[in-house]
């Protein structure tokens, strides 16, 4: 008799703890998320200051894609001025860059052969985080 009232209680607090875990777990996302925002935040350029157009995720994210389409188009800029770089002249089929395609294409190729953050004659960094050269 005992043991059956022991399981049913057991039941009931396990089924009282179900929206308790589920509203810690929610918290727990939206803390990881408000920190890999911060953190993302942080890579802007000029978000040193404390900048009110930052504030939000949404411009965090257009300021980001913003960032990323400058550094595009400057890298766009090189290659067309100075010609691939000799390690990446095959991956296209030869040394022109022509668009951003080329560009995105480029950066595939190094990321998938693990070349990211690497420059000829030197060994590999040890990093957690992949940079681009």
């Amino acid at each position: 008799m005992r043991s059956s009232i022991a399981v049913t209680r057991r039941r009931n607090i396990q089924i009282a703890a179900v929206p308790v875990v589920r509203k810690y777990r929610r918290l727990r996302r939206r803390r990881c998320l408000r920190m890999e925002y911060k953190k993302l935040r942080s890579l802007l350029p000029g978000s040193k200051q404390t900048t009110p157009q930052l504030n939000k995720k949404v411009d965090v994210v257009d300021a980001a894609y913003d960032y990323i389409c400058e550094l595009q188009t400057a890298l766009l800029a090189k290659f067309s001025a100075k010609g691939v770089p000799a390690e990446l002249v095959g991956v296209l089929g030869g040394d022109r860059v022509t668009s951003t395609s080329h560009i995105q294409a480029l950066a595939v190729h190094l990321i998938q052969t693990g070349q990211v953050g690497h420059k000829p004659g030197h060994q590999k960094q040890q990093s957690s985080k992949p940079t681009l050269v």
